[in-house]
Parts: C-alpha cells; structure tokens; sequence
C-alpha cells in the first residue's frame, strides 16, 4: 500500500449510539501486479462534523500510516454539504492541498 502509485481514500462521518462523531477511513489502491485493494485504515474519533475537522483527521491517519500523499488520486465520500460543499467542503479543501485528487459523492 505504502508503495502504491495510485491510492483513493473513502471516508464516512457518522455519529455511535454513545454520540460519539466517528470518521472511517478506508484505502484503496493498486498492488504491484496492478490489482486494485481496499483496506480499512482507521475508525477515528472525531470533535465534530465540521470539514476542517474531518479534512484534519484524514491527513493524520494518512501519516500515521504513511501513506504519500504525492499518489493520492481519489476521495469517495457521501453527498453531504460538509463533504462536498464547493467552496469549503472536506473534497474542496482536499483538492486545495492535493491537486491531483478527484472527488466522488455516493449517489445513494
């Protein structure tokens, strides 16, 4: 994973039954026969639902596990604003930071 050329982030914001705002991260990315594999990165804790938070929390688990940002190409994420909000959404401040990056929201 941490060798990938490509590698796409899918992330989903929900809150426990503890009400606990949580943030899971998985991976997907190419093997070095060219096969594409997702693996689940973290379940994190989160303050709040803001997109400067979450924006926060995947680069942290993205450095905790060492993955380079350089080959970062994709961002799955749901269809709310704090996800894909144009001007300040958690896809719009990631694009900001890693150009390379295309966002896609869940259509269910």
């Amino acid at each position: 994973m941490k060798s990938s050329q490509a590698i796409s982030l899918e992330v989903d914001e929900s809150t426990d039954v503890s009400i606990i705002r949580q943030l899971d991260v998985h991976v997907r990315y190419l093997d070095k026969e060219g096969h594409v594999l997702n693996q689940f990165l973290d379940l994190v804790a989160i303050a709040d639902g803001k997109a400067n938070t979450v924006v926060n929390a995947i680069k942290d688990v993205m450095l905790k596990k060492g993955l380079p940002t350089e080959n970062l190409y994709g961002l799955g994420t749901d269809g709310t604003a704090v996800m894909t909000g144009r001007l300040n959404g958690v896809a719009k401040q990631l694009a900001d930071s890693f150009p390379k990056i295309v966002a896609v929201a869940c259509a269910a």
